[in-house]
């Protein structure tokens, strides 16, 4: 065995400086039941287009290395929202391979003056049966949101178990039990403190055969007050003769098996099915993202254009909306595909038309129905995806009209982004 701490050049410092900028550009953090460091607008098919692994991999800083393998790394991190602002600090890596891997972001944020970042880990578990694998992880993050009447931090913490038993079916089975702490907190009054917890027992199921890729989950999801079961199924069918280009369809169903909260209570947690991802509307307390699991460059929606990011949803819809969330059932169906185009082109520029349509309804109101239509464009590797929706419902113009002052003629105005920073699945 040789163990050696190795040195790096200044050459190589700055190339981690700035991959690790793109990387934590938009504060990407854990966001998959399964320990996978993503960004908030990760797609969760089975196709990723941009793979960073190798290229991550090669230029991690060394700092202790055993028979060739990177035991202990760092690399500087950067990353900016709306309420931290700039937020320096270090990325650092201890892992071992099939054994353990620990992944830890501790920040600062220049402007809440105030500690953020990411923490991920895993340990993989030794068992008596080669046909069953199991680990146990622990995940967490804290970051800051709210500027009026004072910066508001919010902190998440989850440990979860993993396991993976080799059924005599096709496909890969994931079994997973996970549990979310999480509390808020106002960074300099008092300390004052908002805590709750959530409970998610599940399966995934994923399948790649030939030109077709399939991953389907089932969730159980309790929460003091209420409790949810959902379905959602993503299908990838991959043109054999472009490759590289597919069709993507993803189905989604979300029922409360009870929700005992009264309509009036606005205490966290406020749990909904979200019909679109875009950040909430100025309204701290209403945060449709109840467990914390994406971030937003502008959580509170506050500022006209990064209220327009949008991060994965149940429901799957582009449009920049505040209705069609649900305390009771939604149903979507999202459609979108590739244009032929030549890889090279599609690093550059990649145009998807899509289609979305749900069904949504509240407690004590009648079912609605939603639909939009139109265009994403997907720029360098699509890590910058702008979409255009050309047609929608007219219950979601008359939202954008009334809670974003949006007129018919302001098009431009409903145009949302996203960004896909990162695509290290299971890596680090």
């Amino acid at each position: 065995m040789l163990t050696k701490f190795t040195p790096y050049s200044h050459k190589t410092i700055l190339i981690a400086i700035q991959l690790c900028i793109t990387l934590l550009f938009c504060n990407s953090q854990v966001n998959n039941l399964v320990p996978t460091l993503v960004s908030d607008t990760s797609n969760s098919s089975l196709h990723n287009k941009v793979t960073l692994n190798t290229r991550f991999e090669k230029i991690k800083i060394p700092l202790l290395k055993i028979n060739n393998e990177k035991r202990l790394w760092v690399l500087p991190a950067v990353a900016w929202n709306n309420y931290d602002k700039t937020q320096v600090g270090l990325m650092i890596g201890v892992e071992q391979k099939n054994k353990y891997r620990i992944l830890a972001i501790p920040m600062y944020g220049t402007g809440s003056k105030n500690l953020t970042g990411i923490f991920n880990s895993e340990v993989f578990l030794p068992t008596k049966s080669s046909k069953i694998n199991a680990s146990l992880g622990l995940n967490g993050k804290r970051f800051t949101y709210l500027l009026f009447p004072e910066d508001l931090a919010y902190n998440k913490l989850s440990p979860f178990v993993t396991i993976s038993p080799q059924l005599g079916f096709k496909g890969q089975l994931n079994l997973y039990f996970k549990h979310q702490s999480i509390w808020q907190e106002y960074v300099l009054n008092g300390r004052k403190t908002q805590y709750f917890q959530l409970n998610t027992l599940g399966a995934e199921h994923l399948l790649e055969n030939g030109k077709l890729g399939v991953k389907s989950s089932g969730d159980l999801l309790l929460g003091k007050q209420f409790a949810t079961f959902t379905l959602k199924s993503d299908f990838v069918l991959k043109y054999q003769k472009k490759p590289g280009n597919a069709l993507y369809l993803s189905a989604f169903a979300g029922t409360f098996l009870y929700n005992n909260r009264s309509n009036s209570n606005i205490n966290a947690p406020l749990p909904v099915f979200q019909l679109s991802g875009s950040s909430n509307n100025g309204l701290y307390w209403l945060q449709k993202d109840f467990g914390f699991n994406d971030f937003y460059f502008d959580r509170n929606g506050i500022d006209p254009f990064l209220r327009r990011q949008q991060a994965p949803s149940e429901g799957g819809f582009k449009s920049l909306i505040s209705a069609g969330n649900s305390n009771n059932f939604l149903f979507a169906v999202n459609l979108k595909s590739d244009l032929l185009f030549p890889m090279k082109l599609k690093r550059i520029l990649n145009i998807q038309p899509f289609i979305n349509i749900a069904s949504s309804k509240n407690r004590n109101n009648k079912a609605e129905w939603y639909a939009e239509g139109g265009m994403s464009l997907g720029f360098w590797n699509d890590i910058l995806s702008f979409h255009i929706p050309f047609a929608t419902t007219n219950n979601i113009k008359l939202n954008q009209s009334t809670a974003y002052g949006i007129d018919k003629r302001d098009w431009p105005k409903r145009v949302t982004f996203s960004l896909d920073l990162i695509a290290l699945k299971n890596k680090l």
